[in-house]
């Protein structure tokens, strides 16, 4: 059975994929996030998985050990701005001439065929997979192929071979020309070139495509929210909490959210709800105290905000200091409790009400944090425990 549904899956995710090449702002659901098809993890396509290992060269037999990056992101060069990685064997010239090229990720070949000019034989593969809370695609591009072995709506696993590495035809040393490219350009052609285009940028680069070793290393294993014991999920749109056990909702919960609903935490007084992963990490029962105490309800769960993503983008904005960013970064490593008086905001939870709310209305009502009725918190007080895994997504 399960076999079956993950087939289901596949034929609608081929079929979406023929109809929508560009960035898609559909609101994410429990199925998007419980997908089979998002990649576990993400590997280099030349030699081992580490890009490492001996080769032999076919021409003669001579064996070479390793790998290099001849051109590397973002270096400028005769070409421009290089968006991409070139990577060559270690024993140079043609050596690499025809070894395996294979998927960095699974996912489906979107693209495969002769570009012709300096492109040569291209195959595209876009993927889907989690991080921070949210369902993100990418799309892997390689270049210069000496052999394209896929086609266009083939799935392929991680590793799996997609051709082998060529030279395009004599015009340079044999390499692969490795691009990933972000959601954000997917309406570019696949011989789209920034530099060509006036994009003569290293921070627009940086935008809409990534770095493809440090993505690589960064995403080598994935944890699916699929795999998680216990998981609890708000879905902000729906105005909806779930708690889930290896992609199985057991309960399901309304919920109120921030004065302002759209959009994700980014300060202190926006009165937004965040949104990405984070954990439970302090529970307490009622009474309370304080001129706050009736708006906590029965009961009151602390929630890791903010995470290292959050304080990435403060620190980025001149919002938090480095300093605040490394007691952020490590509270979060060591499941503890990040600092809460930053001006990104903290001290955010799950509490109850002065009062119920009525269900049937999109109650907007809290300074950031998630009001469940206190006629379901105690029941989901009961069901969560410290560290607990939460995803609040728009």
């Amino acid at each position: 059975m399960k076999q079956i549904i993950i087939l289901i899956n596949l034929f609608l995710f081929v079929a979406i994929l023929s109809c929508n090449t560009t960035p898609n702002d559909k609101k994410p659901t429990i199925e998007t996030l419980f997908d089979t098809l998002l990649c576990k993890g993400f590997d280099f396509p030349v030699g081992n998985k580490n890009a490492a290992g001996v080769y032999k060269d076919k021409n003669t037999g001579k064996r070479h050990n390793g790998w290099y990056k001849a051109v590397k992101f973002c270096e400028k060069y005769s070409y421009g701005i290089h968006p991409a990685e070139d990577w060559n064997g270690n024993g140079g010239g043609n050596t690499d001439l025809g070894q395996k090229v294979r998927s960095i990720g699974k996912g489906i070949v979107v693209h495969a065929q002769n570009e012709g000019g300096n492109w040569g034989n291209t195959v595209v593969v876009e993927h889907i997979y989690y991080e921070n809370g949210a369902v993100k695609k990418l799309r892997s591009l390689y270049a210069h192929l000496d052999t394209i072995i896929v086609k266009k709506g083939d799935f392929v696993k991680k590793r799996m071979q997609l051709g082998t590495m060529g030279n395009n035809s004599g015009m340079f040393w044999a390499h692969l020309h490795l691009e990933l490219r972000k959601e954000s350009i997917f309406d570019k052609s696949t011989t789209f070139w920034p530099s060509g285009s006036g994009k003569q940028d290293t921070k627009w680069i940086k935008k809409n495509y990534e770095h493809p070793t440090n993505f690589i290393k960064a995403h080598r294993n994935i944890k699916n929210p699929v795999s998680e014991k216990l998981l609890v999920i708000a879905i902000k749109h729906e105005y909806k909490l779930y708690v889930c056990k290896y992609g199985d909702t057991i309960k399901s919960i309304p919920i109120a959210l921030g004065q302002q609903p759209l959009g994700h935490k980014q300060k202190e007084g926006d009165n937004r709800t965040p949104e990405g992963e984070y954990y439970i990490n302090q529970k307490a029962l009622g009474p309370f105290s304080g001129s706050m105490a009736n708006f906590f309800g029965t009961a009151w769960m602390r929630i890791s905000y903010p995470n290292i993503y959050d304080a990435k983008i403060g620190l980025d904005k001149g919002l938090i200091t480095t300093k605040q960013y490394n007691a952020i970064e490590a509270a979060i490593k060591s499941k503890g409790m990040p600092p809460k008086n930053t001006a990104i905001g903290g001290g955010i939870g799950f509490h109850g009400w002065t009062g119920k709310w009525d269900i049937k209305k999109e109650n907007n009502l809290t300074w950031g944090c998630v009001s469940i009725n206190n006629d379901d918190l105690l029941k989901f007080y009961d069901l969560v425990q410290i560290n607990t895994k939460l995803i609040i997504a728009p």
